[in-house]
């Protein structure tokens, strides 16, 4: 009975979604990408397929939408969606001062801490700041307490990624484009609190503001009640 329901349905309700997540990596790799209102629109659309006893379209429309979220990985790989040609502007190693707000939570190691910072303005060190764009991960030394919000100006070295070129080395320049990351600061020891390391103020933002604080609240009760 299951087998000649199976053949009932239509040839497209019964591809297998792993052929979706294919055709949807090929067309990536042609540099075809669905924007996200043509995926939240397909979404939408198979449900309201199924609601409406429609599950031969609903399942036909779900191919159709793992297509195309499959190509957004791809995007991600090939053509990460952040801008670093202000930042470019400065040279390699110049020292200088950015002005922006942590946008993602901040990465506690062992003796640093490091800070997503999406940038403002910027300008040679002592110079009047100007518009720029681009995210920067500055690395704190030592534990520090920041959080997703907290507005800063910075003044170090600024480094931009980049590969040795040396056989089968590790694609740091890749990985860090993947991650959105521009560009790297290192805050020297001793200088927050500094006007080389400034904490301006603190804007919420939403929701990565909110998650932040509901982890933060999980671990505070694991480790009150679970040590």
């Amino acid at each position: 009975m299951r087998a000649a329901a199976a053949l009932a349905q239509p040839w497209f309700a019964r591809i297998p979604p792993i052929y979706a997540i294919a055709l949807g990596d090929g067309l990536g790799n042609f540099r075809i990408f669905a924007a996200p209102w043509l995926i939240a629109a397909l979404s939408a659309a198979t449900l309201l397929a199924f609601l409406a006893s429609r599950p031969s379209l609903g399942s036909a429309i779900a191919l159709a939408a793992i297509a195309a979220t499959s190509t957004i990985p791809v995007r991600n790989l090939i053509d990460p969606a952040y801008n670093a040609s202000k930042l470019r502007a400065f040279a390699d190693g110049a020292t200088i001062t950015i002005e922006g707000s942590v946008i993602r939570e901040p990465e506690d190691l062992p003796e640093r801490t490091r800070l997503y910072v999406s940038v403002t303005r910027a300008a040679p060190a002592g110079a009047s700041l100007m518009p720029s764009s681009g995210i920067v991960r500055v690395a704190v030394l030592g534990p520090e307490p920041f959080r997703v919000g907290d507005e800063l100006r910075v003044t170090a070295k600024i480094r931009f990624p980049r590969n040795d070129g040396n056989p089968g080395e590790f694609d740091y320049e890749g990985f860090m484009a993947r991650q959105g990351v521009a560009a790297t600061m290192t805050a020297p020891e001793g200088s927050i609190g500094t006007p080389g390391f400034t904490k301006l103020g603190h804007f919420a933002r939403f929701p990565a503001s909110a998650i932040e604080a509901i982890r933060g609240r999980i671990g505070g009760f694991i480790d009150d009640n679970l040590q």
